[in-house]
């Protein structure tokens, strides 16, 4: 209709004008040419705001967005970009340590906190997220870079479901647990 707002050309079709709906911008030739593009009105348990979308259109980014949550329920904070006709989640790089193997940035992502050089050089340095049932909180992961361990981490539970503590030590790649 006339009093549709246009946010500008589709970067899918690039012919289609991206108009809002009541769940998504998308494209008007979702009907004839069958364009998928959409920006959900709500994304990865997030609301989408009209000026998210709308610096989204002009920059091609938007500032990082605080308070998604992965499929695991894991909360993560990320940028929105326009890349090859999607709407992707463009993780910024917030460094929250130096990677104790190749000096890389530990950057958070919506698994891990990870060595930004994984792409680059390959390097594996990773602290999951969840370690035997336990959410890995962000303050942890900055300390167990900063230390190289952490003592007496409670609330792990094993396979059988029991309740246990351990402390979590570097070792490589890898977060070993240590047990006293």
């Amino acid at each position: 209709s006339a009093d549709q707002k246009i946010l500008g050309n589709c970067p899918k079709c690039e012919d289609g004008k991206v108009f809002e709906s009541k769940k998504a911008w998308g494209c008007s030739n979702w009907k004839e040419k069958e364009c998928k593009f959409a920006i959900w009105k709500e994304l990865a348990g997030k609301t989408i705001t009209e000026k998210q979308v709308e610096t989204l259109f002009k920059k091609g980014i938007t500032s990082v967005i605080k308070g998604f949550k992965s499929k695991s329920g894991n909360p993560f904070n990320a940028a929105l970009k326009i890349h090859e006709g999607a709407v992707v989640f463009d993780f910024q790089k917030e460094a929250i340590g130096t990677c104790p193997l190749c000096q890389g940035d530990i950057v958070e992502t919506a698994k891990a906190f990870s060595c930004d050089n994984w792409k680059t050089t390959g390097c594996k340095f990773a602290i999951w997220k969840e370690i035997a049932k336990r959410k890995m909180k962000k303050d942890e992961a900055i300390k167990l870079i900063k230390d190289g361990k952490l003592e007496k981490v409670e609330g792990f539970k094993s396979k059988a479901g029991k309740p246990f503590s351990a402390d979590l030590v570097l070792s490589g790649e890898r977060v070993e647990m240590k047990f006293n």
